[in-house]
C-alpha cells in the first residue's frame, strides 16, 4: 500500500521506529523531499506491506504511551499527531 506522508511526520515516524529495515524507507523519503525541496507541508509516498503497517503502528503506539501523554493523562501534542499517524496507517 502506499502511504502519503508529509516530512514532519516522517521526522516523527523516524522518532519512533526503531526496525532498520521499516527506518531506511523513511530515511530515504525524507531525503527525496529534502532534495527536493519539499517543505513540510509536501507529501512523500511510501510503500509499506500489511505487515509493515501493523509493525509500524505498534511502534507509534508505544511512542505514544512513552511521550505523547502529559502528567495529567492526557494527550499532549505529540499524542495528537500520533494518534492521526496511526489511524492513517490503520485506514491504509
Amino acid at each position: 500500500m502506499l502511504i502519503k506522508i508529509n516530512l514532519s511526520d516522517i521526522r516523527i515516524i523516524l522518532e519512533a521506529i526503531f526496525d532498520e529495515k521499516l527506518a531506511a524507507k523513511f530515511v530515504s523519503a525524507k531525503n527525496a523531499c529534502i532534495d527536493n525541496d519539499v517543505h513540510d507541508s509536501g507529501r512523500a509516498a511510501i510503500d509499506v506491506s500489511c505487515n509493515e503497517a501493523e509493525v509500524i503502528i505498534d511502534m507509534l503506539s508505544d511512542y505514544l504511551v512513552n511521550s505523547g501523554i502529559d502528567s495529567n493523562g492526557e494527550l499532549n501534542p505529540l499524542g495528537y499527531r500520533l494518534e492521526a499517524l496511526i489511524d492513517i496507517f490503520n485506514d491504509a
